[in-house]
């Protein structure tokens, strides 16, 4: 089982959801459900009425607890605002790759809070969870989160077709975009 997850970046407290976090939850919710429809319908689904996010984080934990994924929420530490959430999944044992989906409010984004998290959990998966390489999918229009990608290293490896079902139950595509431990095992050699 995977262990409660705490990180401290420069402006960031990124932690395991707890209980206490569900009228947060819920009222990022509220506040981004346009956003949400196409890329996040599990979360949106969960999260409708207080109740239901209560009941969401606590299926999160049971989830966490069989090693199956850690759902994150992100605050600023100057404000300990809730600002969005970050989760690995895909953590079966067996495996040494893991997936990440991350997701900052609307009124946050462009002060590089995305960057810094996902730089936060990208390391934390290769030293903490001994991944070997780890995957965002990502859908294509969604040029913001490519260029998050791709400033902490990621590369785009392959797209997929009409793979992902949405909270109204159309299919999108999505890109996915993969980076491996070998590759900066390689990058730090040639330093």
């Amino acid at each position: 089982m995977p262990a409660k997850l705490e990180i401290n970046t420069d402006r960031l407290l990124i932690r395991t959801y707890q209980s206490k976090d569900a009228a947060d939850l819920h009222q990022f919710v509220q506040d981004n459900t346009y956003y949400l429809y196409e890329t996040a319908p599990m979360t949106l689904r969960n999260n409708v009425t207080l109740l239901r996010s209560r009941a969401f984080l606590e299926m999160v934990e049971r989830e966490r607890q069989a090693g199956k994924w850690i759902w994150n929420a992100i605050f600023l530490k100057s404000s300990n605002q809730f600002i969005g959430q970050v989760s690995i999944y895909n953590l079966e044992e067996d495996s040494k790759t893991c997936e990440l989906g991350y997701f900052i409010t609307k009124e946050q984004t462009s002060n590089g809070y995305a960057t810094e998290t996902l730089r936060a959990i990208v390391k934390y998966c290769f030293e903490e969870l001994n991944r070997n390489s780890i995957r965002l999918r990502i859908k294509p229009d969604n040029i913001a989160s490519k260029r998050v990608a791709e400033k902490v290293g990621f590369q785009q490896t392959g797209f997929q077709a009409k793979v992902f079902r949405t909270y109204q139950g159309g299919m999108i595509d999505q890109e996915v975009y993969e980076k491996s431990l070998k590759e900066i095992t390689c990058l730090e050699g040639e330093s």
